[in-house]
Formats: C-alpha cells, structure tokens, sequence
C-alpha cells in the first residue's frame, strides 16, 4: 500500500493493470506500518477494482491465517514470506516444520554447496518453534556444519547418510 492513501495505490494499481501486468501481489501495510497488522479490506478494495488476479500478503504464518487472509481480502491468492520460511510446509497444513523437511533442507545445502552461515540461519528459523530456549542459545552457537549435524543427531536423533544423498534424491 502507498502511504496514507488508499485513492493513490488504487490509482497505481490500475495503471499497473494497463501497462500489461497479468496479476498483482499486494502487502497490506506501507513500511511505516511494519508492526501493524496488516490491511486486508484495502487489499479487497484494490482486487475489486481490477480485473487480473490479485495476491494478498503480510502476515500469514498458518493454515488458518492463509484462509483467514483469503476470506478477508477476496484476493485470488495468498502470499507468505516470513511463514514459508519458518515452515515451508505450512501451505500441507503442518503447524510446524517437519524433521524429515529440515533434513531434506540441510542434505540440498549440501549437495548445492550453501555456505553454512545462510544453511544455520534457515535451519534455525525451521526448528525454532521446536526448540527451548537453552536448545535455541545452543544451536545459536553452532559454527559449522558437522557441530550442527551432532545437534540434530543428539537433538532429534537425526542422521544424515550423505553417502546415499545422490541416489535417492534422484528418485524423488
């Protein structure tokens, strides 16, 4: 949304509308309003007023919020940044990141050589709702790779066969 003015992001989004654009994601709240919740009505306002698909985003971190969101702004999709990140399962309905999903994650880092500072800060976004706040101090001070699979396997009791990683990624 553009500062202050509901009449000024309609106005943009028409003119986005015409120059050819064939959708339009929208976040429900201008920089300013970084803690606020965001506006889904101005979202369904814009998608009233277009004729190409809108996607609402901002602050959709559940199943639940993603239908919410839906049902509020009447946009054609939902768009989660923040959520997605802390579970990339939550569109399969999981209300947490699953293990064998972690794993996974940390076995493509691996294979497609992501440093471990990007591969830790991730890892530690899906697992924090998992974690108490010692094991959270405690991951936090992990500072490599093998420190972070000891974790996982004292943690979890989680194993990682980079030996058979190839193969049977290739098969799924």
């Amino acid at each position: 949304l553009l500062d202050g003015s509901l009449s000024k992001t309609l106005e943009l989004t028409s003119n986005i509308q015409k120059s050819g654009a064939s959708f339009i994601s929208v976040h429900g709240r201008t920089p300013r309003q970084r803690r606020e919740p965001p506006n889904y009505e101005a979202i369904r306002e814009i998608k009233r007023s277009l004729d190409v698909p809108v996607i609402a985003n901002g602050d959709c971190f559940s199943l639940d919020d993603f239908k919410r969101i839906a049902l509020l702004s009447e946009a054609d999709g939902v768009m989660s940044a923040r959520g997605l990140i802390r579970n990339p399962a939550l569109f399969a309905g999981f209300e947490h990141t699953p293990l064998e999903c972690v794993q996974k994650f940390v076995r493509y880092c691996v294979q497609y050589g992501q440093t471990f500072s990007t591969t830790h800060k991730m890892v530690f976004w899906m697992l924090e709702s998992l974690l108490s706040k010692s094991d959270r101090i405690v991951f936090q001070s992990l500072l490599s790779l093998p420190m972070m699979l000891d974790f996982f396997q004292n943690r979890f009791n989680l194993h990682f066969d980079f030996e058979k990683m190839n193969t049977s990624d290739e098969k799924t």
